[in-house]
């Protein structure tokens, strides 16, 4: 679900820049509404799933342990 907001984020923020009448405005919309909006989400999904993985690899061995 969230990979076609994602898409539709990019795609409206993408058009939004090539109509701009210049290409510095252009690249100016383009860097600061699509690409640095779209690493950041990409980085906290990527944390995410890299605590995930490290939470699981934790439990079995926390289970391990007598009580």
């Amino acid at each position: 679900m969230w990979h076609i907001v994602g898409m539709g984020y990019v795609f409206v923020t993408l058009m939004f820049s090539l109509a701009q009448p210049n290409l510095p405005r252009m690249l100016i919309y383009l860097v600061f509404l699509t690409v640095l909006p779209t690493a950041f989400a990409f980085w906290v999904a990527m944390v995410r799933i890299r605590n995930k993985r490290m939470k699981a690899a934790r439990r079995p061995a926390d289970k391990s342990l007598p009580e």
